[in-house]
């Protein structure tokens, strides 16, 4: 069991205490919902919520004004989930005992894995195990800023507990503390050894446990039950040997995660390989490994051995696997590289391509790209709290690490692409709302025997109608139709004590039998919501029966509205 290390101070708290922040944003995010999978989709508050967002590596070791400006950027381009990783893990302290497999010590900028000292796990020599750094200033709590931040502007996280790759140690570093000249780049227990060695295992469970019971100083609400967290990750990334290890440990781990309580979804993190590379197997996975909630994948076609035209491919391969399997599917990470103005032109043409083909499947659930950045403060760079001072009118954007794939705000022509593909998907969580008056073209069609009002709300007693129109028929057989394109609808009506029973299908299928009668009059009542249906164009009916509950003294069927998802 490793040793957690508390620290004391806790100076962002009491900052935010000073100028009066903490108490509303705990309000705030106690009242906020979950999001949630259904089928092939995540779903906020019973409506569809297709993911648009981003990645970014360093909110867990960027000072506050470096978070800031991601997150805001973030919310300005319209997005609803940004993903970051946990990091960082290191050897003991100073890196004697147990040796760093990477520079906790660089001075580089952050996004260039200059870490400002920050680290949440290490070996602790004088105990001669792991344990946590909590500290607010370069620990764990420095995450609370962000999860905080994100909250105030409205935009969720997707956070994976630790990452695969050993760039801030991650589970690579993990390795290094029980083998001895374990080298993290090149041998191949980096993909066996994490995944079956006991005592590996257990630091995953501890670890994990220790995050999500964290309680936010800034929000008063543990990390566990934070509705502001869409989702954690049980990695980033993780390779492993072979795909039954792979899906062995990540149904362990992801029923770990909800024994610790918690309330939002868990996803693998995976890279989503089709062939078993990296223990990957996304027809198989969703099967044999029910604790994840949804399915991801990431491209990268320099990487991958893809062409750029390979990822519409993969798009609907990977959003038919997800029909199959009725799970989400999210394109977690994906990026091309560009180092001239002219290439990064053409990649983001080649970016609306790629989400164009995202936003027209409807069995896909979103994307976020890797990676967004912000301007940050050059180097060299010390050590927190240090340049959690500094001016942000001295940042800059950062200079490229060599990959290619950052994406410096609006100084990259794919930034805007971003932002209007964001728009567009997030119009699909919107529902179509077709009131009773509107008939003809992407309205109702109605038999004969149906009376309409409008403007007919009642003021003694009081009833008020979805845009002040009903319609009505107690002539049995009589029927309204509505085609919509959609994957659900939601027939909406009017009870009260003189009205009958509908019949309600969709397509020709079954009837279903809705009773309207109830003791008091009321408008714009939800009486039944369609199974979720295929992507596609469906019929709508709403049959007058003529049969009534032996407690109505009529068999009117009324229509207010149809909600189209």
């Amino acid at each position: 069991m490793g040793v957690v290390v508390r620290r004391p101070v806790r100076l962002v708290a009491v900052l935010l205490m000073l100028v009066g922040l903490v108490a509303p944003v705990r309000a705030a995010a106690a009242g906020t919902s979950y999001v949630t999978a259904e089928g092939t989709r995540f779903v906020l508050d019973g409506r569809p919520f297709y993911v648009a967002g981003t990645n970014n590596h360093y909110l867990g070791w960027g000072t506050r004004a470096e978070v800031d400006s991601v997150l805001e950027s973030a919310a300005a381009s319209g997005y609803n989930v940004v993903r970051g990783i946990l990091h960082s893990v290191k050897g003991s302290p100073d890196g004697t005992v147990k040796r760093h497999v990477w520079n906790p010590g660089s001075t580089a900028d952050s996004s260039n894995m200059g870490v400002h000292g920050t680290y949440l796990a290490y070996w602790d020599p004088a105990r001669n195990t792991y344990a946590f750094n909590d500290s607010e200033v370069d620990g764990l709590g420095r995450w609370d800023y962000v999860i905080y931040r994100a909250g105030r502007l409205g935009l969720r996280l997707n956070l994976a507990m630790l990452d695969f790759w050993q760039w801030a140690g991650g589970s690579q570093q993990v390795n290094a503390w029980y083998l001895d000249g374990y080298d993290a780049a090149a041998d191949p227990r980096r993909y066996t050894f994490f995944y079956q060695d006991p005592r590996a295992r257990q630091f995953y469970r501890d670890w994990t446990a220790h995050v999500l019971n964290r309680v936010n100083p800034l929000t008063g609400i543990r990390y566990a039950d934070d509705p502001t967290i869409f989702a954690w990750d049980l990695m980033n990334e993780p390779e492993v040997s072979s795909v039954a290890l792979a899906q062995s440990w990540m149904q362990e781990m992801a029923v770990h995660l909800k024994a610790q309580g918690a309330r939002q979804l868990v996803g693998s993190g995976s890279e989503g390989f089709y062939d078993g590379r990296a223990g990957s197997d996304p027809d198989t996975e969703p099967l044999a490994v029910p604790a994840v909630d949804f399915q991801t994948w990431h491209t990268y076609p320099t990487y991958h051995d893809v062409s750029p035209a390979g990822v519409v491919d993969l798009v609907e391969r990977h959003c038919a696997s997800a029909r199959r399997a009725q799970k989400p599917v999210l394109l977690q990470e994906f990026a091309y590289p560009a180092a001239t103005e002219g290439a990064r032109r053409s990649r983001a043409e080649l970016y609306r391509t790629w989400l164009a083909a995202v936003h027209a499947n409807d069995d896909c659930a979103g994307w976020l790209y890797w990676r967004l950045e912000g301007k940050v403060k050059p180097q060299p760079t010390r050590p927190h709290p240090l340049d959690d001072a500094a001016d942000p009118g001295t940042f800059v954007w950062p200079p490229d690490n060599g990959e290619g794939f950052g994406i410096n705000g609006p100084t990259d022509p794919a930034y805007p692409v971003f932002a209007a593909e964001a728009a567009r998907m997030r119009a699909k969580n919107t529902p179509t709302v077709v009131d009773d008056a509107v008939v003809g073209a992407g309205g109702w069609t109605y038999s004969d025997g149906w009376t309409h009002c409008t403007d007919c709300d009642e003021a003694a007693p009081p009833v008020a109608y979805h845009e002040r129109s009903q319609s009505w028929s107690a002539v049995a057989g009589r029927t309204a139709t509505l085609t919509f394109t959609g994957v659900r609808v939601r027939y909406h009506g009017v009870t009260a004590s003189h009205h009958g029973v509908a019949a309600v299908s969709v397509d020709g299928g079954p009837e279903t039998m809705i009773d309207l009668h109830r003791a008091t009059k009321t408008g714009d009542v939800l009486l039944w919501s369609s199974p979720t249906l295929t992507r596609g164009t469906h019929t709508l009916r709403i049959r007058v029966t003529g049969n009534r509950n032996p407690a109505s003294t009529g068999t009117g069927v009324t229509l207010d509205r149809a909600v189209v998802e």
